[in-house]
């Protein structure tokens, strides 16, 4: 998360430094349905699958709860989630389902301060499932080359398309949405056209999304190798983080108290 982080392009801070996300995760706890938090996809699916973890805790199930108030603390009215197959992340899926609910009920809207966030990706999924580190389905940042190579070539597409001379539904394959996020607009456009009418396979399209989707992670590798040899330009942006990042959530925190 770092490698991406400290380019300008957005704030990094320490959570558990900013105790604003605390106050308003016990504020929204006291007013969220326990019925809304059982019926959370991730909630099922992965004690179904994780069954060696014991995932019967509060922490678990009031989750969505901390993520809700993680993004309406900053009262966004976009909210930029991962990209698509690429962790950090999780639980994206689960945000936008206890979100709308939670943030427009009366007395949680903290007097329109945080409107509720326009999902702006698909929430991928490399093998059927949603993204997880619990998973381990995803493409990490730091991740070799011939790793991320691996797991892209195995990675499920359209369900439907059973033969290469099937037609395909970009919008349902996570590749797609990593082509999206990584290859210009022209291949893009091109994967879109030919995957609906069965032009290209899957294999083409795995490939020509490599051919994007590698640089970029090279480029995150050799960002991470230039932070290894400079932590200070690390600790001392986290700490500029922390400040503008308290200033924003005390604005919020404010407004709550009034209502």
């Amino acid at each position: 998360m770092r490698t991406v982080a400290v380019d300008g392009s957005c704030t990094l801070f320490i959570q558990s430094r900013v105790k604003q996300h605390a106050e308003l995760f016990l504020l929204l706890g006291m007013i969220t349905p326990l019925g809304w938090l059982e019926r959370v996809p991730t909630y099922k699916e992965q004690q179904e699958q994780l069954k060696e973890k014991d995932l019967h805790t509060f922490g678990f199930l009031g989750y969505p709860v901390l993520q809700t108030a993680d993004v309406a603390l900053y009262a966004p009215m976009r909210c930029r989630w991962a990209r698509p197959g690429l962790a950090p992340g999780g639980g994206a899926r689960d945000r936008p389902q206890v979100q709308p609910s939670l943030r427009q009920a009366p007395q949680a809207d903290p007097g329109g301060a945080a409107p509720v966030p326009h999902r702006r990706a698909q929430d991928p999924r490399l093998d059927g499932r949603k993204m997880s580190k619990s998973y381990g389905n995803a493409v990490e940042l730091g991740e070799d080359p011939e790793s991320a190579r691996k797991r892209i070539m195995v990675a499920v597409t359209d369900p439907a398309r059973k033969r290469r001379n099937d037609p395909g539904h970009p919008e349902v394959c996570p590749i797609y949405w990593l082509h999206r996020a990584y290859s210009p607009p022209q291949t893009v456009e091109l994967v879109d056209r030919e995957c609906r009418t069965a032009g290209i396979g899957c294999v083409d399209c795995k490939k020509m999304l490599l051919q994007n989707l590698i640089p970029a992670l090279e480029k995150h590798r050799a960002a991470r190798a230039e932070l290894d040899r400079n932590p200070g330009r690390v600790d001392e942006l986290v700490q500029l983080g922390i400040k503008k990042a308290t200033a924003v959530a005390e604005q919020t925190m404010t407004v709550c108290a009034m209502r």
